[in-house]
């Protein structure tokens, strides 16, 4: 499962935007107001994240991933999977967004037609992402079993991301995990700065959905990888390995069964031969009768 973020929006509080009901009309205009800053606070958080957002992932492809050449490129492949997909895609994404800061009032409606437009796009490259995420761990762990390894992974990180701190890889490489489960929450807090009866105000709405199903979509999809890959490793299974998952209780099954089919086998048999038997004794005791005549 994608590993969620945090959420990190601020209490409210008293900053909560007022309610307009039976507010005089000067009044009415100041609470509008406040919607609207509170609201525009929101719309900055949004695009302001995903500018650092974006830069964290040049990082890691250009900063991070091109250093590490202690590592073979089949785990680097596994490390930062489709990273590079992530980039041109958030990229462009980016530059839409950025785009909506010219256009006024419209500005909120755009924002959540262009993540209704995003949609299908992020749930294609973050679902490959996220389901690659646990294979990536397994690797940083095996790396901490290296403990020269392990230092020299950590100075490159450090001197490109000082911030990733002790974690290293796994505060790298989680972060984009962090950032598609943050989209629904963003979105939520422009719609709870919203007002209900704006023209943007359903379509936010739409978008807030949309990006609440594209990680439920993720998370299906890597649950079905999990389980896939679960079964394939079960068939590559050799012959040895298999009856060394045979457990106790199994053998004691089939022994007894075993047992049980051999003793009904050894009974039917000495109901066969029983009458034969009888009969020759009385042959032979019979010849001796004739014999002492």
């Amino acid at each position: 499962m994608c590993t969620p973020e945090p959420a990190d929006m601020a209490d409210r509080g008293a900053d909560d935007p007022p309610s307009r009901t039976g507010s005089p009309d000067g009044e009415s205009q100041v609470s509008e107001d406040r919607w609207s800053h509170h609201q525009r606070l929101a719309i900055r958080e949004l695009i302001d994240t995903e500018v650092s957002y974006l830069h964290m992932l040049q990082l890691c492809a250009l900063g991070i991933r091109s250093r590490l050449k202690q590592l073979p490129q089949g785990d680097l492949d596994v490390l930062f999977s489709n990273i590079d997909d992530l980039i041109k895609v958030n990229s462009r994404f980016l530059q839409d967004l950025q785009e909506t800061d010219t256009r006024g009032e419209k500005q909120v409606q755009l924002i959540g037609n262009l993540f209704l437009e995003f949609q299908e796009e992020l749930e294609q490259v973050y679902k490959v992402y996220c389901a690659n995420y646990d294979q990536a761990l397994l690797l940083v762990e095996s790396y901490r079993r290296e403990p020269e390894l392990q230092r020299e992974i950590q100075g490159i990180i450090e001197a490109v991301v000082p911030q990733a701190g002790p974690s290293g890889l796994s505060f790298l490489l989680v972060i984009p995990l962090q950032r598609i489960t943050k989209y629904p929450l963003l979105l939520q807090k422009i719609l709870e700065n919203t007002l209900p009866d704006a023209s943007a105000y359903p379509v936010l709405q739409r978008a807030a959905s949309a990006l609440h199903d594209v990680n439920t979509n993720i998370n299906e999809y890597k649950r079905r990888k999990e389980l896939a890959s679960k079964y394939t490793k079960v068939e590559q299974l050799s012959l040895r390995e298999r009856l060394a998952r045979i457990n106790t209780h199994t053998l004691s099954k089939k022994t007894a069964r075993l047992s049980q089919l051999l003793k009904q086998q050894r009974d039917t048999a000495s109901a066969f031969w029983a009458p034969a038997q009888f009969w020759t004794r009385l042959q032979y005791q019979r010849k001796g009768e004739w014999m002492l005549g």
